[in-house]
Formats: C-alpha cells, sequence, structure tokens
C-alpha cells in the first residue's frame, strides 16, 4: 500500500506544480472581475422604436488567461428577472473577440479593429459581418474596461457611414 499512497503524493505534487505556470492573465482583464450594477439600453426592435432601459447586474469572472465569463441579470418586466450568459474571449495578438452564448450558434468572432489603453481604461473596438434576411450587416462593438466602470456598445448598419444605435451595456463597480 506505501508505494499506492507514494504514487498518488508524487502525482498531486506534479499536477499542483503545473498549475504554478499558467500564463498570467491579461490586466486590462483581470481588472473587470467581480459584481457590477448598471444598465442594459436597446432600441427597441418594434415600432415605435424607442430606446429601452433596465438595470442590470453582471457578475465577472476569469475563466482564462483571455477568457471572461459574464452573467447578465436584469429585470425585464413584472416578475420577469431575465439571466443571461456570455464567454467573451480577447486575443490580441491574432486581433480577434469572440463572443459565445449558451448554443453552438450563439457565437460570433469579430477583428479588433483598435486596440488601446485611455487613462485608466483599455479600450477595444471590433467588427464583424452578418447577414439578416438576404442583406448584409455590418456589426461594431466599442468595449471600455476599467476597474470602475466597464460598458460594451454595440452599433449595427449596412455599412461603416449608417451604423447607428442598437445596445449597450454600461456598468459601475457596487
Amino acid at each position: 500500500m506505501k508505494p499506492f499512497f507514494a504514487a498518488f503524493f508524487l502525482l498531486m505534487l506534479s499536477t499542483q506544480a503545473f498549475a504554478l505556470y499558467d500564463p498570467t492573465p491579461a490586466e486590462f482583464l483581470s481588472a473587470i472581475e467581480g459584481s457590477w450594477n448598471g444598465m442594459l439600453e436597446y432600441r427597441d426592435y418594434q415600432p415605435p422604436h424607442r430606446h429601452v432601459t433596465l438595470p442590470t447586474k453582471l457578475y465577472v469572472s476569469l475563466v482564462a488567461p483571455n477568457e471572461l465569463s459574464l452573467h447578465y441579470v436584469f429585470d425585464d418586466g413584472p416578475k420577469k428577472i431575465v439571466h443571461s450568459y456570455d464567454l467573451l474571449q480577447v486575443d490580441l495578438a491574432k486581433k480577434t473577440l469572440r463572443w459565445s452564448g449558451l448554443k453552438p450558434e450563439d457565437t460570433s468572432i469579430c477583428t479588433i479593429v483598435s486596440s488601446q489603453k485611455t487613462g485608466d481604461a483599455f479600450e477595444i473596438v471590433a467588427e464583424r459581418e452578418s447577414v439578416d434576411d438576404g442583406k448584409k450587416k455590418l456589426i461594431r462593438y466599442r468595449l471600455k474596461l476599467a476597474a470602475d466602470n466597464f460598458e460594451v456598445r454595440k452599433d449595427e448598419g449596412a455599412d461603416a457611414a449608417s451604423l447607428s444605435f442598437a445596445d449597450r451595456y454600461s456598468f459601475q463597480r457596487k
């Protein structure tokens, strides 16, 4: 029995040793881990196309050095609490931003067109093309990531010149 316990002990040590050398997370991603309060604002797609604002909570955790888990909770009417989940993966070297929902078809890969540190915030602009009802559409995301605020704005249009507001999440630290 002693050799079994010795082998098991060595295996546990080696497993933990590998964890010591995992990559360090990007500072701009680890800065937004935690709980947030804010709002979801979106343009209603049904007439009269008014802007709707919903109080929203956000819980962010780092699941990999370049990937965040985002859990949104918002009140969408009497007794209607909505939970929404995304994974956000940022690869600055490959210039890609990947949004993934719970379903495989809810994955979008965007090209990062700019990224920069501005003051205390890290800002990313990413774009992707989509086809809706046979028409090409450009979707642009603007992310502002900082220790005290976090914002994601989405604009849509036929091309860059015709982009208009679609939705925005904006949060402040609890």
